[in-house]
């Protein structure tokens, strides 16, 4: 018998749902039919287990108008794909994870969502250390693992960065927040997840960890030693003004520089892809697998390496305005929360996980990720912050 909400067949399903979009299924990204076989059948499943709630959510449109206006133009934008076949798989994969992501709203507290992330953190954590151990060749762009770059079963070394920042964030607020998990266990996984970041040598994944320390850091200056964000601002005005003035020795720390390993000129040539459809985009993940020729000086990899660009890529310059009504929405909601006085997991996890994934999308394309955890992330702070908010203005 399927239990209720909380029960462990369904903490069963959503952490095998959830792991399915965590990357994981980039190893066998080139069977094509049996992966997309597997995630239309979850989807499928999730489609059946929220049928009976839909209509309710529907009915929240103005609560959730900016969502569901980006989302309307998502689906709208197959009638101008540049390939309508896989702009339809992307919009079912999108609508998918759209239920998943209302579905954790709905059931579950922040809280329980936390402990669901850290149940999956154990087994992504657990799976990517058994890659690295015993198919290290595999699991490493370089020969072998003491040269670093590591991707595990993420399929590249920012992806992998990228979620193991993920898990640290994770891992090290539910130590903080004592939830009721094994603290050995925690500490050793936030351990592992820490040195899996260092070793993906991904520069973003680290400016988001040491984002990650320093909001933290200030959220707690200000619940514990009470200390003012007037005078807070002003020292993060100063840091920032230093960071742009010193911006290249800033980056030499990291290896890079101000073309951000050639970023730029990617940047230029996806500019002018995008002015060729300024206003309506190429549809929803159809532009990249026929006519990603067309960008010069293109390196390996199906995206922008910009999620704002790739926004455009999509939708255009009139996707990009809704996204941003959505995106500085949800931001400003969780600012709110943030800069109050109290230290609880909703007044810091929206915050953080929205500026860092913000950050993150500045030198990768994970705004829109077709099937990945982040996105469903994304959108379930979207629905989380929108929620709360309307129960604050109704009481």
């Amino acid at each position: 018998m399927w239990e209720v909400p909380g029960g462990k067949w369904e903490r069963f399903f959503l952490i095998l749902v959830l792991l399915i979009h965590s990357g994981i299924s980039a190893s066998t990204a080139q069977i094509h039919y049996l992966n997309t076989s597997v995630f239309f059948l979850l989807y499928g499943a999730m489609f059946l287990l929220v049928y009976p709630d839909i209509k309710r959510w529907l009915s929240d449109f103005s609560i959730h108008i900016f969502l569901f206006l980006m989302i309307i133009w998502a689906v709208l934008s197959i009638t101008w794909s540049t390939n309508v076949y896989l702009t339809f798989l992307g919009l079912v994969s999108l609508l998918g994870m759209l239920l998943i992501s209302f579905y954790l709203s709905d059931k579950f507290s922040l809280e329980d969502v936390l402990d669901l992330l850290v149940s999956l953190g154990f087994i992504v954590l657990f799976i990517n250390a058994i890659a690295l151990l015993f198919f290290p060749e595999q699991s490493s762009h370089h020969r072998g693992l003491l040269d670093g770059s590591w991707k595990g079963l993420l399929g590249h070394k920012n992806a992998f960065g990228m979620f193991f920042y993920l898990w640290s964030m994770i891992f090290s607020l539910a130590l903080y927040f004592k939830r009721p998990i094994n603290k050995a266990g925690l500490y050793f996984a936030l351990f592992l997840s820490i040195i899996f970041l260092y070793q993906s040598k991904s520069t973003t994944s680290w400016m988001a960890m040491g984002l990650f320390v320093g909001l933290f850091g200030l959220k707690w200056l200000n619940a514990r030693k009470n200390i003012q964000w007037r005078w807070i601002f002003v020292s993060l005005v100063i840091i920032a003004s230093g960071l742009f003035v010193y911006a290249e020795q800033f980056l030499a720390l990291f290896g890079k520089n101000l073309t951000f390993t050639g970023r730029t000129r990617i940047w230029t040539g996806v500019w002018e892809v995008i002015q060729q459809n300024l206003m309506l985009g190429n549809g929803y993940l159809g532009f990249w697998y026929d006519r990603a020729h067309s960008i010069p000086n293109w390196p390996v990899g199906l995206h922008a390496h910009n999620g704002y660009l790739e926004v455009m890529i999509y939708f255009g310059f009139t996707g990009l305005i809704l996204f941003f009504l959505l995106w500085s929405r949800a931001l400003f909601l969780s600012a709110k929360l943030f800069f109050s006085n109290q230290m609880s997991l909703k007044n810091l996890l929206p915050f953080i996980f929205l500026v860092t994934y913000s950050l993150q999308n500045t030198m990768e394309s994970f705004f829109f990720s077709q099937r990945n955890l982040l996105w469903i992330l994304f959108i379930y702070f979207v629905i989380y912050l929108n929620n709360n908010h309307s129960r604050h203005q109704s009481s």
